[in-house]
């Protein structure tokens, strides 16, 4: 069962700052200022310091969990502490977990792609192309896409965020008040609603044995954790303060049309820029929770990497077709998002107790 990784094929422990602010900055900070103020309003930029303490505390438990166990991922932990049968059954839904929260990103990307760019290109063109990508990025091994975050979150940084900045003359800070005109209550289903941002923490628990020395790797990944929040409340600050919730409640895609506004001499659609440049950041993400679950076919299901890859590759090809309604596609996500809660709030901390429980029992 156990299969561990060799030097090869492991990273220095900096690379983990790349493969968790690629997953955990995707797709979802296009709108996810919609999702939040749904129920705090435009007080809803204090629900994010409550989630990214709440990361903090998980991505502590995720270390403590594999690292009681050597170079063990989570394939290995679950039959370890569960035994083969409810190990394999627990570890099968884990894979599905990660190919279904790959497809979504995957999905969501093509509908931006098709609203934004080609209205009417054929899906069929733009997901070919795509899927080859992701196959050829995959197969490349862990390390590859290790290589397509680092490049993917640079360009980020070098594009998408200065644009962030643009515009700041138009911001008005009188739309943030009142303060304090919802309940705590309030302020925590928004909480909750900003974790499915931070989805993809939880592929740690499957790459943490390909981490050179992955102790040292922890420092990195919380100070991922807070670049991260830092970034999301600056981005909904400026959205917020950029329009007044009448017009952000018609906007689909808040930051991309904040983008689109703005005009520059040589570039006069900012947003196929932004479009474009999230492309490489989002192969990489979608790569990373592919490579995850295939990882976890061949541990667990005994199955090859390159055949279970194309299995859910041509899962995704197939669901594209019947994924078409943007409703369809916002139910998926509320429910990726739910068992992704459950997952890193429920999952994680019981395999941390069980952790802890092993070590006393030990001692």
């Amino acid at each position: 069962m156990r299969q561990p990784a060799t030097n090869e094929w492991k990273v220095s422990p900096f690379f983990v700052f790349f493969l968790l602010y690629a997953s955990m900055v995707e797709i979802g900070v296009l709108n996810y200022q919609k999702a939040l103020m749904q129920y705090a309003g435009y007080n809803a930029w204090m629900s994010i310091p409550i989630t990214g303490i709440s990361i903090h505390i998980v991505i502590w438990m995720m270390y403590q969990i594999c690292s009681s166990k050597g170079e063990m991922g989570i394939y290995e932990i679950n039959q370890h502490y569960f035994g083969k049968w409810l190990g394999i059954a627990l570890n099968a839904a884990i894979v599905c977990y990660f190919a279904f929260g790959a497809f979504i990103t995957f999905r969501v990307y093509l509908a931006i792609i098709q609203y934004m760019l080609f209205p009417e290109m054929s899906l069929l063109s733009i997901s070919l192309i795509f899927v080859i990508l992701l196959y050829y990025t995959v197969s490349g091994g862990f390390r590859t896409i290790v290589g397509i975050c680092f490049w993917g979150v640079l360009f980020s940084f070098a594009f998408i965020i200065p644009l962030n900045l643009l515009g700041l003359s138009y911001l008005h800070l009188q739309n943030l008040f009142p303060l304090w005109n919802h309940s705590t209550a309030d302020l925590l289903h928004s909480a909750k609603s900003m974790v499915f941002q931070y989805l993809g923490i939880e592929a740690i628990l499957v790459y943490y044995p390909f981490i050179q020395t992955p102790a040292k790797s922890q420092k990195w990944a919380h100070w991922t954790v807070l670049l991260v929040t830092v970034y999301y409340l600056i981005t909904i600050l400026i959205t917020f303060m950029y329009y007044s919730e009448i017009q952000l409640q018609k906007v689909i895609w808040p930051t991309l049309h904040r983008v689109s506004l703005l005009k520059l001499p040589l570039i006069q659609r900012l947003e196929y820029l932004v479009v474009s440049v999230l492309f490489i950041k989002i192969v990489a993400c979608i790569a990373l929770g592919l490579w995850a679950a295939c990882r976890g076919a061949k541990l667990s299901l005994r199955m090859k990497q390159p055949i279970s890859l194309i299995l859910i590759l041509a899962v995704f090809l197939v669901l594209v077709f019947f994924v078409k309604d943007m409703i369809l596609i916002k139910r998926m996500s509320g429910f990726y998002e739910s068992t992704g809660f459950y997952f890193i709030y429920a999952y994680v901390p019981l395999l941390f107790v069980l952790t802890r429980i092993r070590k006393i029992g030990k001692a």
